[in-house]
């Protein structure tokens, strides 16, 4: 008996520390590995899904947005732009913004709110405006504890501050380019084509990052699903405008703005064994560029079309 008592002592020890790697294991995965184990993709919306084995095709698409474009206005409303909305909240802990579109690492606070800021916003006083009195404690500058200064309790900054939170931050409406990525997938069950939207990511677009190196820098990717269930469901703030009718009604919630695809864009890239981009495809050439991302979005209408062909 002592034998056999032993035997299960052992395999209850064994049993126990697999457990234990099972769970380290599995928090120490990335965000997002879920649906690796269970064949469901866990950054779909609720609505959009559906198990692997369903999905007899699949193209995962990347879409540049320029918000300045007339039919991406409505996403720009003054006050309520996309990119301000989701910033904000952000900044208020709502929802957290990852690395990459992968959606695997979240991206620290730290980070976020350094690509917000303006280039030299830390850098401080130079010595030379220090001498000048800027930022002293005496009685002539502008930060001064005196009686007339835009930092005193009668001027602007009414507690002493130097001026509103997020003064050296880039203003909203600089945050101009959006590129959303998609997994396009056929469903057998409902036998059509689903466009299932993954995440959004927020550039500051070449122009405006000069002392940047003048190239596109990601301020943050968020997932589409945390977006919708956290700020664009019943948010009366998260609107699509309609332009050509005032009416309350006639706007629309930024779930169903872009579950109608109400935005314009184009295909930047689509996964290939090269990871590459369309522009890398055609040598940098832009022409052939613009050319060869409305071929390829010809294409994929043509593969949906013929689907229904004998």
């Amino acid at each position: 008996m002592q034998i056999k008592s032993k035997k299960w002592q052992a395999c209850l020890v064994a049993l126990s520390f697999l457990l234990i790697g099972t769970a380290t294991h599995l928090e120490a995965q990335e965000y997002g590995m879920e649906s690796l184990f269970d064949g469901y993709n866990r950054n779909s919306v609720a609505h959009k899904r559906i198990h692997n084995s369903h999905k007899l095709y699949q193209k995962t698409l990347w879409f540049q947005i320029d918000l300045k474009e007339k039919q991406n206005k409505p996403f720009m409303a003054r006050g309520r732009e996309l990119p301000t909305l989701i910033i904000e909240a952000a900044k208020n802990g709502i929802i957290r913004p990852y690395a990459s579109d992968s959606l695997r690492t979240r991206l620290n606070d730290e980070t976020f709110k350094n690509n917000l800021k303006l280039p030299g916003a830390d850098e401080g006083l130079t010595d030379e405006e220090i001498a000048m009195g800027f930022g002293d404690a005496g009685g002539g500058g502008w930060g001064d504890d005196g009686g007339s200064g835009w930092g005193d309790e009668g001027g602007w900054g009414d507690d002493g501050g130097g001026g509103d939170e997020g003064m050296d931050e880039f203003f909203p409406r600089d945050f101009s380019v959006m590129r959303v990525r998609e997994d396009l997938f056929f469903d057998k069950v409902r036998s059509r084509m689903i466009h299932d939207i993954q995440s959004l990511e927020i550039i500051l677009p070449a122009e405006k990052n000069a002392d940047g190196g003048g190239i596109d820098k990601t301020i943050g990717v968020f997932s589409y699903k945390e977006l919708v269930d956290n700020l664009f469901k019943g948010n009366p703030e998260a609107i699509w405008y309609n332009p050509h009718n005032s009416s309350p009604n006639s706007h629309r919630n930024l779930e169903e703005a872009f579950e109608l695809r109400l935005f314009t864009g184009h295909v930047v890239k689509y996964d290939n064994p090269d990871d590459a981009y369309i522009i890398d495809m055609t040598q940098n050439d832009e022409k052939q560029k613009i050319i060869s991302s409305m071929n390829y979005e010809y294409q994929l209408i043509e593969y949906e079309s013929h689907l229904w062909e004998n």
